[in-house]
């Protein structure tokens, strides 16, 4: 008898293992089909995936790195914060939760965040830190990180550092160098799609603020032909159209983006004043 009770609890065990590993594989798998849509710039598609997956630190970091990509600071911060608090502690969480913080104007707490890092010879890390020199308005060290960085990188055109020091241009209202360098950027060969569409969409911005609606808007419509769920571009054609005085289309660009992230504070605030114009 007692043979049997410890062949029947062996058998519950092999049992509760088995499932415990294809538990594991199928958090795994999820994870890897979101992490796939990512990478080929179906974030939205990403975002559904991870409702099936099983609620972990690693599913709360790659929501935050989602939200990091889209734009969306508040959700890119909430889902980081909530894998932070999970104990995960990583490089690629600590860096882009810092960078994420400082899209919130939040230097105290990416400067903690960046504190953490262990490899601060990573160029991911030399960039956020960068990031960090321009909200204290310490722009010609920016500057001279991302030259740093540019000419350390067999990459030369495509590392990010030229994305990032091409951003910095525009706000120093260097829009001629600035949209140059964008453009040097986007040609760069072996670029992600998901990049080089950011990348375009942040051109069109520039040339927007130097009054080339036209051309912005062209430049647009390519972005969101490639990648049609790319908010950013659909935000910067709504400004335009608010510009231009078309407040209709830009109503129907602002709806496009809440149909598509429902939580977006800035297009809800836009369409609430935009309706009250009416």
């Amino acid at each position: 008898m007692w043979i049997k009770k410890i062949l029947c609890i062996c058998i519950i065990s092999s049992l509760v293992q088995m499932i415990i590993v294809a538990s594991s594989y199928a958090q795994d798998e999820c994870l890897g089909m979101a992490e796939s849509a990512v990478n080929k710039g179906n974030y939205w598609q990403a975002i559904d995936i991870l409702k099936g997956c099983k609620a972990s630190a690693s599913l709360s970091s790659m929501k935050g790195m989602i939200y990091h990509r889209l734009y969306e600071p508040d959700s890119a911060v909430r889902h980081f914060q909530a894998a932070y608090d999970a104990g995960e502690r990583n490089d690629n969480l600590l860096i882009n939760f810092a960078d994420a913080a400082l899209w919130k104007s939040d230097s105290a707490k990416a400067t903690i965040l960046l504190a953490q890092v262990a490899d601060t010879s990573a160029v991911v890390y030399k960039l956020v830190w960068a990031t960090l020199c321009e909200l204290k308005g310490s722009f010609d060290e920016a500057l001279s990180l991302y030259n740093k960085i540019i000419s350390g990188d067999p990459k030369n055109d495509g590392t990010y550092a030229v994305f990032m020091k091409a951003q910095l241009l525009s706000w120093m209202a260097k829009f001629n160098e600035s949209e140059n360098l964008y453009a040097r950027f986007i040609k760069a060969p072996d670029l992600p799609e998901a990049i080089k569409y950011d990348a375009m969409a942040k051109r069109a911005e520039v040339m927007s603020w130097m009054k080339k609606y036209g051309e912005a808007l062209a430049e647009l419509d390519a972005v969101l032909k490639g990648s049609p769920g790319h908010i950013e571009a659909r935000r910067i054609k709504a400004q335009i159209f608010e510009w231009k005085g078309d407040s209709k289309r830009a109503q129907r660009m602002y709806k496009e983006i809440v149909n598509l992230s429902p939580d977006d504070r800035q297009a809800i605030s836009r369409l609430e004043e935009l309706n009250k114009t009416k």
